[in-house]
């Protein structure tokens, strides 16, 4: 401490106050391990994991770096763990670009709509017997005394959005979900058109018989996003190039094509259901408005 502090404790304790904080150490990254989340199937976690190869081979840095899936999933509050902690388990993670998880200390947004906005649009997967019920609903007003779940326990996870217009209610996972759905626990559970044909593979073969409501489709203007420690800013800003980079010459739309990730199956029907719309959050306006053309329309 110089002399002129000493002899004012006050201006060393301003000059404190006022100094700049310390970054987050840089972490020496030898290879990419993404997050695995349950729920995102094998067709997903291959145009994941290939998009950030094509993503990498456009850094300066981390061309040679090599990308694999974390041996097990993880919930949300085990992935920001990893993802921010030296030699985690974990060092990058795929989440919706508003979510909380987005917000936890020490987490860093790549902001690219990886997914082209599939995950904006949702189907009600219900009981038979409630369909009648369902085929009369026109509003989300209407939709609102339904007891609804991700299959998921999202916790604080969820954007506040879906509760403050919805009853949405955690489930430890999408199985046991369609369990407690045929036990009336739940009357529906909102299952995202990319994962249809791997929850239809997986119904349950006795109990109650589950089925899609055929009219309507929730949309909520959305879509996910890397997200990694603070540790690799450096990581962050050169994918978040070159992930644009991948967008800007169609080689995302090759991978979507390759991995069966282009389009919702047709049988679903997406274009011609009645949408249900929620807003959407000024942070995922701002993060889709560059990429109109990336994203997917039903």
């Amino acid at each position: 401490m110089s002399r002129r502090h000493a002899r004012c404790p006050a201006l060393a304790i301003v000059a404190a106050l006022l100094a700049p904080l310390p970054l987050p150490a840089a972490e020496a990254v030898a290879a990419l391990q993404l997050a695995q989340f349950p729920g995102s199937g094998d067709a997903g976690q291959a145009y994941l994991q290939q998009m950030l190869r094509e993503a990498l081979a456009q850094t300066r840095d981390y061309r040679q770096l090599p990308v694999s899936l974390s041996e097990l999933p993880m919930n949300p509050q085990r992935i920001a763990g990893e993802i921010t902690r030296p030699l985690g388990k974990a060092n990058i993670a795929l989440w919706a670009c508003d979510g909380g998880l987005m917000n936890e200390p020490g987490v860093r947004r790549i902001d690219v709509p990886v997914d082209r906005g599939m995950s904006s649009y949702w189907l009600l997967l219900t009981r038979e017997e409630l369909l009648p019920r369902l085929q009369k609903i026109h509003s989300l007003e209407q939709l609102r005394p339904l007891k609804l779940t991700f299959g998921f326990p999202l916790g604080q996870n969820l954007r506040p959005v879906w509760r403050e217009h919805l009853d949405i209610q955690d489930a430890p996972n999408q199985a046991q979900a369609m369990r407690m759905l045929q036990q009336g626990r739940f009357d529906a559970m909102l299952v995202n058109p990319g994962h249809h044909q791997r929850i239809q593979a997986n119904l349950p073969a006795d109990g109650a018989r589950l089925a899609y409501e055929p009219n309507l489709l929730l949309e909520h203007p959305s879509a996910t996003c890397f997200a990694v420690g603070e540790q690799n800013e450096q990581l962050a800003q050169q994918l978040q190039q070159g992930l644009q980079a991948v967008i800007r010459n169609d080689g995302a739309r090759r991978i979507s094509e390759a991995t069966r990730q282009k389009n919702a199956p047709a049988e679903l029907n997406l274009g011609n259901r009645q949408r249900l719309l929620l807003p959407a959050s000024e942070t995922m306006e701002r993060i889709l408005k560059p990429y109109g053309e990336w994203m997917y329309k039903p």
